[in-house]
C-alpha cells in the first residue's frame, strides 16, 4: 500500500481471507490513527484486487483493529463505496468486533489463479507431499508382501530417486535380510522424473518368468 502497510491474499477451498498489515506505516506514534489511515488504504485496494482476480463466493477481511467506532464505520463505509463500481454482485456486512468485515461476491469467469495455474501433479493440490520416510516404509511393507509369495525369485522395484536413496541408506540392513530369509532378490531403478509416491513392482519367479503382483501402495 503507499505510504506502508500490506494486504496478504491466502484463497482456500472455503472462502478467501485478506489480512491487513500496517507495516511501515506510521502516523506520529498514534497506533490508532495509524491503523485507520491503513486500513482506509487497504479497503480501496481489497475492492480493486478482487476485481482484478475476479475472487469469488466468501472473502473475509482483517482488518487492523481499531478501538473508535467512527473508524470502525469509516472504513465499513469505504469498503461498501468501493464495491460499488463492481459489475459483480456483492454485499457487504458490518464489520465484527474483531475488525472481520465478511463479504460476498458473483465470480464472473475463472479466478485468475485458475486462469494460470494448475493442479500440481505430484501433490493433488494439496500442497504437501508424504515423505521419502514415510514412502519408504510403505515401499517396504509391500517387499515383504510380495517376498513371501514362494513363487517369486526376483523383485523389480521403480521408484522416486528420494525414496530411493533413503531406502539404499537408511533401510539397507532390512534389504539384505528380506532377500537373505526369503530368498529373493530385490533390485531398485531410481527415477527423477516420477512423483514422490510412485512405485511400480515387477516379479519374477526363480526362472525368469513374469508373475502378475498387485501392490495396494498409492500414487497419489
Amino acid at each position: 500500500l503507499q505510504g506502508g502497510g500490506s494486504i496478504v491474499i491466502d484463497p482456500t477451498e472455503a472462502l478467501v481471507a485478506i489480512d491487513v498489515n500496517s507495516g511501515t506505516h506510521r502516523v506520529d506514534d498514534d497506533a490508532e490513527e495509524t491503523a485507520y489511515q491503513v486500513n482506509i488504504k487497504a479497503a480501496r485496494e481489497i475492492s480493486r484486487q478482487i476485481r482484478l482476480r475476479d475472487l469469488g463466493g466468501v472473502i473475509v477481511n482483517d482488518f487492523i483493529d481499531m478501538k473508535a467506532e467512527k473508524h470502525r464505520r469509516g472504513v465499513e463505509r469505504e469498503l461498501q463505496n468501493a464495491v460499488k463500481r463492481d459489475r459483480a454482485r456483492t454485499k457487504v456486512l458490518r464489520i465484527s468486533p474483531f475488525g472481520l468485515i465478511e463479504m460476498t461476491r458473483q465470480r464472473i469467469r475463472p479466478s485468475l489463479k485458475r486462469s494460470i495455474y494448475e493442479e500440481c501433479p505430484c501433490c493433488n493440490g494439496t500442497g504437501s507431499v508424504k515423505t521419502a520416510e514415510s514412502v519408504a516404509i510403505e515401499v517396504m511393507r509391500e517387499m515383504m508382501r510380495a517376498s513371501s509369495l514362494d513363487s517369486i525369485g526376483r523383485i523389480s522395484v521403480e521408484l522416486n530417486h528420494r525414496v530411493a536413496t533413503y531406502l539404499a541408506n537408511k533401510k539397507r540392513k532390512e534389504l539384505l535380510d528380506l532377500e537373505d530369509r526369503n530368498k529373493v532378490v530385490i533390485n531398485f531403478e531410481s527415477r527423477y522424473d516420477v512423483n514422490p509416491n510412485h512405485l511400480e513392482i515387477r516379479c519374477q519367479s526363480k526362472f525368469g518368468e513374469d508373475i502378475a503382483f498387485s501392490h495396494s501402495m498409492s500414487s497419489k
